[in-house]
């Protein structure tokens, strides 16, 4: 039978109020056995100092024994609240694995060493093991289960908006309780003469555009300022490219390595291992237009029709 977190609670309390009443009967022999033991290693006058001591803070209305009270009564307590939330967790991340498996997730994924086994007929871009994929902020993956592919373009996932927002942050547990814990992304330090050169022409500025719409608007929104389809259950929002003064302030080089390694507590994710260097240049020469609207405005006016 199992006892609901109120009655646990008050399980531990009486224990504790057990204790005090136990501590408070025995406190003289305590006093005795601590004079004992202590008086020949430190000395009778070290001994004197120590129960002279004691006795002042007993003085002052806050004994010894009130002190060990507070101490154990604040350590089960503790205890207590920390059990009973490691029970809500594991209890949220078994209601996402029921909902992984009954909304058809494992249909796709397979999880190894968690007994979900993705079925044979898979589509095609073979859904990735959840527990070996990178780290994603909770908020990337709510995203992510919002659109898909305003996240990850070639997506094959189909939207889970039917979910909910209880079985959602669910399934996000489970998903997260499957890897092991990692550090955020931090961004890694660029030469600014390593970044490939680009143009300013017409097909650098069209080719980054179009990365930009593939890889970054879902987020970023169509005028880079943030507001993308799922821009809103992101936390902290996406970056504004049109904040001209944050954007001056801004060097290549660390643009450079943000776009390539992500950025760290963002649900920000590194595009190196799905862009070129190359490809990664002309992104970031095209956001910088975003804090140029005069020089934006122009090519787009100027650039051919597709």
């Amino acid at each position: 039978m199992k006892l609901a977190p109120k009655q646990i609670l008050q399980a531990n309390l009486k224990s504790v109020a057990a204790m005090w009443h136990k501590m408070r009967l025995s406190w003289l022999g305590l006093t005795k056995v601590w004079e004992k033991a202590k008086l020949a290693k430190l000395g009778p006058v070290k001994v004197t100092s120590i129960v002279e001591t004691w006795q002042r803070v007993r003085m002052a209305n806050l004994g010894m024994p009130s002190l060990a009270f507070l101490c154990v009564a604040g350590l089960v307590v503790s205890l207590t609240l920390m059990l009973l939330g490691q029970r809500g967790d594991n209890s949220l991340k078994e209601q996402g694995r029921q909902v992984f498996v009954s909304s058809g997730c494992s249909n796709c994924h397979t999880v190894i060493g968690s007994g979900v086994a993705g079925s044979a007929k898979r589509p095609l871009g073979t859904p990735p093991d959840l527990a070996t994929t990178p780290y994603r902020t909770d908020d990337w993956y709510q995203a992510y289960l919002l659109k898909p592919q305003a996240i990850l373009p070639r997506s094959p996932m189909p939207s889970f908006t039917n979910l909910g927002d209880q079985s959602t942050k669910a399934v996000i547990a489970y998903i997260q309780s499957l890897k092991p814990k990692q550090s955020p992304a931090t961004p890694q330090p660029v030469n600014p003469g390593d970044i490939s050169q680009v143009s300013n022409d017409f097909a650098s500025y069209r080719t980054g555009k179009q990365l930009f719409q593939t890889y970054c608007q879902g987020c970023h929104g169509l005028l880079g300022n943030g507001a993308g389809p799922v821009g809103q259950v992101l936390s902290p929002e996406p970056r504004d490219f049109t904040d001209v003064a944050w954007m001056s302030r801004q060097t290549d080089a660390y643009l450079f390595s943000v776009i390539s390694d992500g950025k760290g507590n963002t649900a920000m994710s590194g595009l190196k291992d799905l862009l070129s260097p190359e490809e990664r240049a002309l992104l970031l020469h095209y956001i910088r237009y975003f804090s140029d609207p005069i020089a934006r405005q122009r090519m787009e006016q100027a650039l051919p029709a597709e």
